[in-house]
């Protein structure tokens, strides 16, 4: 029995509908990167903006949700399923609808970007959170009986191991991991280590509750509550919640899809790495704005308190570390790119359509 077209369609549409709605807010906080900001350096955390972080986490996890929905969710594949249930659930929930009620003291939706003269977009109001929630809770519904209970696409293939040397056609055929296989486990398992190593820091920015304010740092009414003194928001709860929900869906990726040589799956993985680890780990918004010797000056200042203690020590191993997880990312990506991209295909169909 095969999932029906029908409702998978519907809900397909709603999903990409849902997350084409805040898409140009998202796109304009990742934006706020390439122009200074007037918190830059607040409190000594060394993010110039506290925009950009959650402007690419959110570009990050919509693209991964569309990616997944026009790939395999679109096609029956049911661990897709979950991954759209992640995104409503771990991103859209918490971060569009609870952040309009101030649930720890989180930055609402609506004041992304920050409403400062030199800072003109897009924004995401209230209303339009809760509606990109609403229309992705319906769409996961919709398709929810077929999926958790229907046997699903090719559910009469067999089971498909990392070393079986299994094919199929299409986007969603399989490498040839006869060849392959180890460069995939391999591959597979340094990206695990990559997400795991990430996720003390994600969920103590999740875990973040209220708000901080430094005096005398701003001069823009609407960036405070006064003249002289500014308010920071809890931006590390939307961005940490934000952070877990991409860290959940990389492990499902990585094991229901990736390591079985789902082509597609390699591109979501590709998404994490370039569009949430390496602004994450302030690589690229230090990269951006300070060049590349600069960084290299700073990241061994910053390894050398890492290795040696001192007051810095705890801070700096969290930076090398998150440093060391993009890294490892990056090395995971490209050990089976090749196979992946132009790896070798043939048209045999395994199991039923």
């Amino acid at each position: 029995m095969k999932i029906s077209r029908h409702p998978v369609t519907v809900s397909a549409t709603l999903l990409t509908l849902a997350l084409f709605i805040p898409l140009p807010a998202a796109l304009r906080n990742a934006w706020t990167l390439f122009f200074q900001g007037s918190l830059e350096g607040v409190g000594g955390t060394g993010v110039e903006n506290y925009y950009e972080l959650i402007g690419f986490a959110s570009v990050a996890i919509i693209t991964i949700g569309l990616i997944a929905t026009w790939t395999g969710y679109i096609k029956g594949c049911r661990w897709t399923w979950f991954v759209m249930f992640l995104i409503t659930w771990g991103w859209a929930f918490p971060v569009l609808v609870l952040s309009g009620f101030h649930w720890r003291d989180m930055l609402p939706m609506a004041q992304w970007p920050p409403l400062t003269p030199n800072v003109e977009g897009p924004q995401l109001t209230f209303t339009g959170g809760a509606l990109t929630w609403l229309i992705m809770v319906v769409g996961v519904l919709v398709p929810a009986k077929t999926f958790l209970v229907g046997r699903g696409v090719g559910a009469n293939e067999p089971p498909t191991k990392p070393w079986d040397h299994t094919f199929r056609s299409g986007w969603q055929m399989r490498l040839s991991l006869k060849t392959h296989g180890a460069a995939s486990l391999v591959s597979s398992a340094l990206l695990t280590l990559a997400l795991l190593m990430l996720t003390p820091t994600v969920l103590r920015n999740a875990r973040t509750t209220g708000q901080v304010r430094y005096g005398d740092v701003a001069a823009h009414p609407e960036a405070g509550i006064a003249l002289d003194q500014v308010v920071i928001p809890n931006y590390f709860a939307p961005l940490g919640i934000t952070s877990l929900a991409i860290v959940g869906i990389g492990l499902v990726v990585t094991w229901a899809g990736y390591v079985r040589g789902v082509r597609w799956t390699w591109f979501v993985m590709l998404v994490i790495a370039w569009l949430w680890a390496f602004p994450l780990s302030l690589l690229l918004p230090f990269l951006y704005r300070h060049g590349l010797a600069e960084f290299l000056r700073a990241f061994g200042i910053t390894l050398g308190y890492a290795l040696h203690g001192g007051p810095y020590s705890v801070n700096a191993r969290e930076s090398v570390r998150q440093a060391l997880a993009f890294l490892l990312m990056v090395v995971a990506l490209v050990l089976p790119a090749k196979a992946f991209i132009v790896g070798r295909w043939d048209d045999h169909h395994v199991g039923s359509q």
